[in-house]
């Protein structure tokens, strides 16, 4: 008996099966061969790879720079092998130092406690921690108590300061203050910061605030921290010069602009009671960041020393900026270091200060 496929059929059971597989593999064959020929035949009309390829190169793609232009990402202030949110390096910053853990909860209860801090960062956080010390930069929502949150911002970190026997300096920014310090061609301790920033908490806010500057402006980040002690005579000449004090007889030459809370610090730091003078008039011609004075004096321990002045100051000349400084430092609990009032009244008197 033979089935439709011409194959005949025995009263043997294997011979049948052996029909059957025969059957199978043949119109494998057959299927695989009109691919063959249905492959060969498309082929005819493909040019060969070299030419394709060739063909490609030579054509024309407008759009190829359209989608380049939509996916790049701003330059961000950030080196190559640092991931954006900084989860990197919270990690290994505190497989190295579990201890700090304890510090950062206190810092993750403060942040539950308010609606004002968006983000937290510790500046150059495995350096710091073995002085048995930290940096902690701040970003604030904006907010008309900018003043008052900051205030209470630094007594809570007094505390912990305290509590746990950690150093902490703080540089608390708004908004404002954050973006008009990143975009300023000024050497100054956020430029600094930003390329040795851990960030804790609120990745998402700080890099959003990064984004919107860069929509405007190119991010030039300082990865060198300036000691204060240590700007140059000629740097220090200049700076002064700009913010509308020059002293007689000196040259003037052109040097690395500094902010001039910088200037401040520098002049702090060094035992010249003459020289010193000179702040209560830079600060009364110019403006300048009561927060980041704040943390720079903390830092370098100059509070008393700049209370005294600034007292002088808000009694010849009385600004908000002024009244806010002192109120910041006073805060520290710093013993206020007297000035000498007439001399500092008649400098200013001199120089147009008043």
């Amino acid at each position: 008996m033979a089935n439709n496929n011409g194959y005949a059929y025995t009263s043997n059971p294997r011979h049948n099966i052996l029909q059957s597989r025969r059957f199978s593999i043949n119109q494998s064959t057959d299927r695989k061969n009109q691919r063959d020929i249905r492959h060969c035949t498309l082929r005819k009309h493909i040019p060969q790879t070299s030419e394709t390829k060739k063909r490609r190169t030579a054509q024309p793609r407008p759009h190829r720079k359209i989608l380049q232009h939509q996916t790049e990402l701003p330059k961000l202030p950030t080196d190559r092998h640092v991931n954006r949110n900084g989860t990197r390096e919270k990690k290994n910053f505190l497989a190295k130092r579990n201890d700090q853990i304890l510090f950062l909860t206190e810092i993750d209860k403060l942040l539950n406690e308010t609606e004002t801090i968006r983000s937290v960062s510790s500046i150059n956080p495995a350096k710091n921690i073995k002085l048995n010390k930290t940096e902690l930069l701040f970003l604030l929502r904006k907010t008309p108590e900018y003043h008052n949150e900051t205030l209470q911002l630094y007594k809570e970190m007094l505390k912990l300061q305290k509590k746990r026997n950690l150093k902490i300096n703080s540089l608390i920014l708004d908004r404002n203050d954050f973006h008009e310090l990143i975009k300023s061609d000024e050497t100054n301790p956020l430029r600094e910061a930003l390329s040795e920033k851990t960030i804790f908490f609120g990745p998402q806010a700080f890099w959003s605030e990064i984004k919107q500057v860069t929509e405007t402006t190119e991010i030039r980040n300082i990865k060198t921290e300036t000691k204060p002690a240590n700007i140059s005579n000629l740097d220090l000449t200049y700076n002064l010069y700009r913010f509308g004090y020059k002293e007689f007889g000196l040259q003037l030459a052109k040097g690395k602009t500094f902010c001039i809370e910088y200037i401040t610090t520098a002049i702090l730091l060094q035992d010249d009671a003459r020289l010193t003078e000179a702040i209560p008039i830079i600060l009364a011609k110019n403006s300048y960041k009561s927060n980041t004075l704040a943390f720079l004096t903390q830092k370098f321990e100059t509070t008393g020393k700049l209370l005294g002045l600034l007292k002088i100051l808000h009694t010849i000349k009385p600004t908000r900026e002024t009244a806010e400084t002192i109120d910041f430092l006073e805060t520290f609990n710093a013993e206020t270091i007297p000035a000498d009032e007439e001399s500092i009244l008649q400098k200013m008197r001199l120089y147009n200060a008043l």
